[in-house]
């Protein structure tokens, strides 16, 4: 139902009939209700839907890390969300329709202008996951006390284990394992944040891991 403003002969804002009626900067406007199409959607459609919902069912489980790790990087009205999605459409999707993989080294879940993790290596022992990475250090970029920031994932439950309580200069961070977790793929990411949070690094791919 609509409702009119301003009198009988003034605008109105709603829907009535096949008409919606609204009003921006005190300017009223008539448009018709859009027409649903029939035409069935096009091999391209449907790739570019294919891709786009593996996109959302990858990322939308960290929507708030990945505000954190593209803090700083904001292009407009751009949400951290929203860059590491148009990365992962462009740049981490692989295969063919209807069978597209993701393709996690070159998926980003941070970045910045700090130095990026290096020489890293995992290994899984006894429930727990050890993340081990080289210690360089210097006063442009890469500080002993950067926190790091560990990101695993596994696929086939499609959840997320955060971590962090390690800094640049510890070398090492540890994290526990879920027992259900036993026998899956994990995928492993690291990167690094100053100790404000204000800037960070671009995340590394660690590599895969059978726990």
């Amino acid at each position: 139902m609509g409702i009119i403003k301003k009198g009988a002969n003034g605008g109105f804002s709603g829907k009535a009939g096949s008409v919606v009626g609204s009003s921006w900067k005190d300017i009223d406007y008539i448009k018709g209700l859009p027409k649903k199409s029939s035409k069935p959607a096009s091999q391209s459609q449907l790739e570019q839907q294919a891709r786009f919902a593996l996109a959302v069912k990858v990322l939308q489980p960290i929507t708030s890390l990945l505000s954190e790790g593209f803090k700083g990087q904001n292009s407009g009205k751009a949400t951290g969300y929203n860059m590491a999605l148009q990365h992962f459409l462009s740049h981490a999707i692989t295969g063919a329709y209807p069978a597209f993989t993701v393709d996690y080294k070159n998926m980003l879940i941070s970045k910045g202008s700090l130095t990026k993790p290096a020489s890293v290596t995992l290994a899984a022992d006894a429930g727990s996951l050890t993340i081990t990475w080289s210690v360089l250090l210097s006063k442009y970029g890469a500080f002993s006390d950067d926190e790091a920031i560990v990101l695993v994932y596994n696929p086939a439950k499609n959840i997320y284990l955060p971590a962090e309580g390690s800094t640049r200069a510890d070398g090492e961070l540890q994290l526990d394992i879920p027992e259900d977790f036993d026998g899956d793929t994990l995928h492993v990411f690291l990167f690094f944040t100053n100790r404000d949070g204000s800037k960070n690094s671009e995340s590394l791919y660690a590599g895969q891991i059978v726990v």
